[in-house]
């Protein structure tokens, strides 16, 4: 017998929190700030998934937004060492 009632929606709270820094990260905006947001982001978003989720995640963000290329070649290693900072609650950039 069925009741009418949709089955609860899973949120998914790691892609809200991503959905809603994207605009930040426009590259019209100079890089260190959007390094920064993106840090702050994903500070904010730590505790939505696994530390592993949370990184790939951001890491895809980066890339979708230009943040990526616009590091240059060591944007890779520079990005999983802020969004690694983030996971722990700590400012690398001060």
């Amino acid at each position: 017998m069925t009741t009418g009632l949709a089955a609860p929606t899973a949120i998914d709270f790691v892609t809200q929190a991503i959905d809603y820094v994207r605009p930040h990260l426009d590259r019209s905006r100079p890089v260190g700030e959007r390094l920064q947001t993106l840090w702050a982001a994903a500070v904010a978003a730590r505790d939505f998934g696994a530390c592993d989720v949370v990184e790939a995640e951001f890491l895809q963000l980066a890339r979708d937004t230009g943040l990526f290329t616009d590091l240059g070649r060591r944007a890779d290693a520079d990005l999983r060492h802020v969004i690694r900072w983030a996971m722990r609650d700590q400012n690398p950039f001060q």
